[in-house]
């Protein structure tokens, strides 16, 4: 036995290192992730043979006793099996040499257990159609593992269909992850043949399906937001954006006028939470009320185009009633759920104050690689430093929702940083508030002078982040102080009018009393016009009002109020990045494409390129008032 054993590692030591093997694997590398094999414990010992069939010669199922054995040489096919389910198989085909075959399926969940079947075929070389070797079923998933002896050289055909169809989400950890083993190092080539079950489940991704429940049986539902929304003459629509799966699901709660017919139109977007792209249409359809509450409204991002993790979904729903009807005065609840995931809760519960990229459309390919033009032309670009005053009497704004305010505020300002293809490294790293200072200690850094060239700011990381953070400027802050003890004689001025700016020691300067924008919040319309469907107006370069009469102002992606006591809802955030952008020298852009520059909010949803390559740019704001509608001008 010991002979034999040693006979087989010195065949394969000299197979492995052969000069045509290496030069194959130089030329046609497997198209799939092929990690090394995990060191074994110098306690397991190999013994005793390889497969052990039973009767029939058929497949020999393992549970986790002995998985692992250092004859397992060669790890052939490692893949995430996240199409299967419990009607159609995820299906993949490996050329191999014979000899023995090994096929581990486990879940990676600590708490989900489902069991999973397993079809293995094989195809001779010279032969046209699959033999079945075996179709077996798994116990709960775990790590289970089977052992297969191969008759001859061929293709391995393995199918596996989930029969827990990937526990609550369909997601890893709850998915199938397949590893493949041959006992002999062999030259392999993997496909994954196309699988027309799946294809033909695909092909309605784009629609929104009515259900009774979740998609997925063994998916529990949470309700994520709640909408209120009163009907009017005019119609209604209401924007949202929800941290969530795959999937996401919307119902009306309840109808106080339920005998009126009425018709609802509702879109789903949808993008990975941690990208800055574009979204993606999930779907977009007409309903009725009564339907609406009878059963959900399901739409989910299409497999062929999966992104894992979080999602931030989109949500559009309007009033799609005839305007001629009558104002029924009905008030809608609207529900939007999403699927538990019991393993990464956490995830989604802390979403909405880190989802500032859900307003930012910029295509994602060589965003971080975007050379920075430095043309600087604009105001914006030539001030070292932002102010803004928020302006209202303490009966319209406490100070607490002062305080929420002036977040949002930064988050816009950080958004529109994080966008601007032609701004310099300096700018917007700092900003005054209401005689507070913030900036952004991880944007940028100072490079020391060398030569000829004096000290400046510089890009860290080479890119910009529509997620940074500003943060109260801290004196005592190691980069400030670096920043302040720069001589004048080695900065660029840059740096130092930012020094006069923020008050560095005996160069600071006496700052501008007058802001630069000046945030206008009262009870009453506003200079645009006195038309209920203007939410806020761009008065002049320096002077923003928001409309809180006929509207409240919601607070980011949470849906309660931070100021405003009209009937009309609108997010907030949204509404101030609107109207900084302005401030920023941008116009209202009315391009059909979404743009968050667009001048009513039901078209508005991101910064575009057509705004970021403005931003920095202009010389101020266009001539004239500019209204932000809730609606499209009649």
């Amino acid at each position: 036995m010991e002979v034999g054993l040693r006979h087989l590692i010195v065949i394969a030591l000299a197979t492995l290192l052969s000069p045509a093997v290496l030069a194959q694997r130089q030329i046609s590398p497997p198209p799939f992730h092929i990690p090394s094999t995990p060191p074994l414990p110098p306690a397991v010992q190999a013994s005793g043979p390889l497969v052990r069939l039973g009767e029939e010669d058929r497949c020999v199922f393992h549970g986790d006793a002995d998985r692992f054995d250092p004859r397992w040489s060669s790890m052939v096919m490692y893949e995430n099996l996240r199409l299967a389910t419990s009607s159609s198989p995820e299906v993949r085909e490996i050329q191999l040499a014979g000899g023995n075959v090994k096929i581990v399926l486990s879940r990676s969940s600590k708490t989900f257990k489902a069991p999973a079947a397993i079809r293995i075929s094989i195809r001779g070389n010279q032969e046209k159609n699959f033999k079945e070797l075996c179709n077996t079923q798994t116990g709960d998933l775990g790590i289970q593992w089977l052992a297969r002896t191969l008759p001859s050289a061929g293709t391995l055909r393995i199918e596996v269909m989930d029969l827990g169809s990937g526990g609550p989400t369909g997601d890893p950890p709850y998915t199938i992850d397949a590893q493949v083993f041959t006992s002999d190092r062999q030259s392999i080539r993997s496909e994954r043949p196309l699988n027309p079950n799946a294809r033909t489940q695909n092909s309605a991704a784009a629609a929104c399906e009515v259900v009774k429940g979740p998609k997925r049986l063994q998916a529990k539902l949470e309700l994520a937001h709640t909408l209120r929304v009163s009907r009017r003459a005019k119609g209604w629509q209401y924007l949202e954006y929800v941290g969530a799966g795959r999937n996401i699901y919307l119902k009306v709660l309840d109808n106080p006028n339920a005998g009126q017919a009425g018709l609802v139109n509702l879109k789903f977007f949808g993008k990975s939470s941690s990208s800055s792209g574009p979204y993606q249409k999930r779907c977009e359809e007409t309903f009725t009320i009564a339907q609406l509450a009878s059963g959900f409204v399901l739409a989910s991002e299409a497999t062929e185009n999966r992104i894992f993790g979080t999602l931030i979904w989109r949500v559009e729903v309007s009033d799609a009633t005839p305007l001629t009807r009558p104002d029924d005065g009905a008030t809608l609840a609207i529900g939007i759920y999403r699927e538990v995931d019991p393993e990464r809760r956490g995830d989604l519960s802390t979403l909405p104050e880190r989802m500032p990229n859900a307003y930012v459309c910029l295509p994602s390919p060589g965003r971080g690689q975007r050379q920075r033009q430095n043309t600087g032309s604009g105001l914006v670009a030539q001030a070292p430093l932002l102010r803004i005053k928020i302006s209202a009497k303490p009966d319209v704004l406490s100070e607490a929702q002062r305080g929420q305010v002036t977040q949002y505020i930064l988050k816009a300002l950080a958004v529109w940083r994080g966008s601007c293809i032609h701004c310099n490294p300096e700018q917007f790293l700092f900003t005054e508030i209401d005689g507070t200072y913030f900036w952004l200690p991880q944007a940028a850094a100072i490079r020391e002078a060398e030569g000829a060239f004096k000290a400046d700011f510089y890009e860290m990381r080479n890119q910009r982040s529509s997620g940074e953070q500003y943060v109260p400027l801290a004196r005592n802050h190691p980069g400030f102080v670096r920043l302040c003890s720069l001589l004048p004689e080695t900065t660029s001025q840059g740096i130092l009018a930012v020094q006069k700016e923020v008050g560095c020691g005996s160069r600071s300067q006496s700052i501008s009393p007058k802001p630069k924008l000046i945030l206008l919040l009262q009870s009453k319309r506003t200079t645009c016009g006195d038309d209920v469907n203007i939410i806020a107006c761009a008065a002049d370069y320096q002077l923003v009002e928001l409309n809180l009469l006929d509207y409240s102002f919601l607070a980011f992606g949470a849906g309660s109020s931070v100021v405003g006591n009209g009937g009309r809802q609108v997010d907030l955030f949204h509404v101030l990045l609107h109207e900084v952008g302005h401030w920023l020298g941008i116009g209202h852009i009315d391009n059909g494409g979404g743009s968050v520059m667009a001048s009513n909010i039901t078209t508005s949803r991101c910064v575009d390129p057509a705004a970021a390559d403005i931003v920095g740019t202009t010389a101020a704001t266009p001539g004239g008032r500019l209204a932000f509608r809730f609606a499209p001008a009649q």
